[in-house]
């Protein structure tokens, strides 16, 4: 068991983009008696994480022609150089408010609005790693929580079950298409390269992208 007991600083509600699977998202749309494509409207915007890769057959690896050309100038221009290939992954992350905090995060009464039908990577973090090896206090130094211990919790063993869920997911995304996994999309989202911002997208070019799988 790691130390560690949630101090509610928000500094991870902050410092990512939090992203919640199709499941999640229908159990958090309870919270507030909406539907779903209702909460995903309001509540959420896509989000695609692109790093690059070499060509692999039967993935989610896509051309950099198939990027929109404004996004994929921007990557070159952060690369530094031309880049052929890049494995896209596509999910569906909160909205964050201005001060930069997650949509659900109230910093005047520190906490998490939908706390619980949080995201599995919510309630694992700091431990969202399959490194056993981890210096998690190292990796994440701004996380409070890692400095105190709450006997009655440890999320840390659920890390192979939150990655074996991400893996699922982006399979099923490539089995079935976009379209049937993420059901009600958002009009709007970012890319982000290796989670370093680079621009926005669209649902239909995002669409688009996918269908060229």
């Amino acid at each position: 068991m790691f130390d560690f007991k949630c101090q509610r600083c928000g500094e991870c509600c902050k410092r990512y983009y939090v992203v919640s699977l199709p499941d999640e998202i229908t159990k958090q749309a309870s919270v507030f008696g909406i539907t779903e494509a209702e909460f995903i409207k309001e509540k959420t915007q896509l989000y695609l994480s692109l790093f690059p890769a070499e060509y692999k057959e039967d993935s989610l690896v896509v051309n950099s022609s198939l990027l929109p050309k404004r996004i994929y100038h921007a990557i070159r221009n952060r690369l530094g150089h031309e880049q052929d290939f890049f494995l896209a992954m596509p999910l569906i992350a909160f909205l964050k408010q201005e001060n930069g905090y997650c949509i659900f995060f109230d910093a005047k009464n520190p906490g998490c609005g939908i706390y619980s039908e949080r995201p599995l990577e919510c309630r694992l973090f700091p431990f969202v790693s399959l490194n056993n090896g981890v210096d998690y206090k190292k990796m994440y130094s701004f996380c409070q929580g890692l400095n105190f211990k709450d006997e009655k919790l440890s999320y840390a063993d659920l890390s192979p079950v939150h990655f074996r869920r991400i893996k699922n997911y982006f399979e099923s995304i490539q089995r079935d298409g976009i379209e049937k996994v993420i059901q009600a999309m958002p009009l709007q989202g970012i890319v982000v390269l290796e989670d370093k911002l680079v621009g926005e997208i669209s649902k239909d070019e995002i669409k688009e992208l996918f269908s060229m799988l």
